[in-house]
């Protein structure tokens, strides 16, 4: 065979496998592309899986309360009182007690008693506030909220839902003959919340006293979120999961916007120094959102954990708390 025709033939051959491992390496090339974007897409798929399943188990645990019907009442304090029923703004049947001043002809001022989604109205230390209010010569009405202790509902709504509750308990109080100018509200943790809320909506109400409230619930899970070591990101699943599930929008259930919008009625946020549920930080923002104008008065308890304020200084919570409503509601004499 001629030199020149070898030499065709080698290079020809070296061409053809050249151009087999160019298509090979295309082909492995291809075939890696599709596996690493298939495991992109199982890795993203199960990343969204608990994205998802942490944020509606956290909302979950958000809405989550439970119904603690009462086992003891007022008259174990040797307390007047009466079992009442009414209706929330939107509908639904609540049950509670109006406890009466424990001395005839006592002025008729009244206080609404907003319990924190973890407290129920049997609890001892309840009790005793109740006690010591009507001690003062002030009524009380206290009330299971919706989805709590005997009432109607099926869960708690972040504030938001129970501000029908407390319309409907201003209402109630209205029809009993109790005048807004006399009505004030003491709110313990998510009650506070609930208080502030409504307080912006309606003027039935002449003063208010927050205890351990958050100012944003937006910020407050961001905070627990941190505290947990979670990523932050998972507020926005938190935000949908609520919504899609249990209704309330979290941007909307802001207190520190609607502290604004009620001044200038009297106003006592208290707090534990030590609260590590909801920082010390909530009640100074609260009263920072009322404005100089506002008739605001922070107390900062120190050493106190949240809904410890009450514990740990029992006597002097009593008596600021009784001062304030009394020196901030009308005689209520008629």
């Amino acid at each position: 065979m001629p030199q020149a025709v070898l030499h065709a033939t080698s290079r020809a051959i070296r061409a053809a496998a050249t151009s087999v491992r160019h298509q090979l390496g295309r082909l492995w090339a291809r075939r890696r592309l599709r596996r690493t974007l298939a495991a992109c897409g199982a890795l993203a798929f199960w990343l969204l899986m608990v994205y998802t399943i942490l944020a509606f188990s956290i909302a979950a645990e958000i809405i989550h309360t439970e119904r603690r019907p009462p086992v003891t009442t007022p008259a174990a304090a040797d307390l007047p009182y009466e079992d009442v029923r009414f209706r929330s703004q939107d509908g639904l049947a609540l049950q509670g007690w109006l406890v009466a001043p424990r001395l005839q002809g006592s002025p008729r001022r009244l206080i609404i008693l907003l319990l924190d989604k973890a407290v129920g109205r049997g609890d001892p230390a309840v009790l005793r506030l109740i006690e010591t209010l009507s001690d003062a010569g002030l009524t009380v009405l206290v009330f299971d909220g919706r989805g709590s202790g005997v009432s109607e509902g099926q869960r708690y709504m972040l504030g938001y839902g129970e501000r029908y509750d407390l319309l409907g308990a201003l209402e109630f109080a209205r029809a009993r003959g109790y005048q807004p100018a006399t009505t004030g509200v003491l709110g313990l943790g998510t009650g506070g919340a609930t208080a502030l809320l409504t307080a912006a909506e309606t003027t039935d109400i002449a003063a208010l006293a927050v205890d351990s409230s958050y100012a944003s619930l937006p910020d407050y899970i961001r905070a627990t979120l941190r505290r947990r070591r979670l990523p932050s990101a998972l507020l926005w699943g938190i935000h949908q999961a609520t919504r899609l599930r249990y209704g309330p929008n979290l941007h909307h259930i802001v207190p520190e916007a609607a502290v604004a919008r009620m001044t200038p009625r009297p106003l006592l946020v208290i707090h534990g120094e030590a609260d590590q549920d909801v920082p010390a930080e909530h009640a100074r923002r609260l009263v920072e959102a009322a404005g100089p104008g506002g008739a605001t008065e922070l107390w900062i308890v120190p050493g106190a954990g949240h809904l410890q304020a009450f514990a740990q200084q029992q006597e002097d919570y009593l008596r600021r708390v009784v001062t304030f409503f009394l020196q901030a509601m009308g005689s209520g004499y008629e």
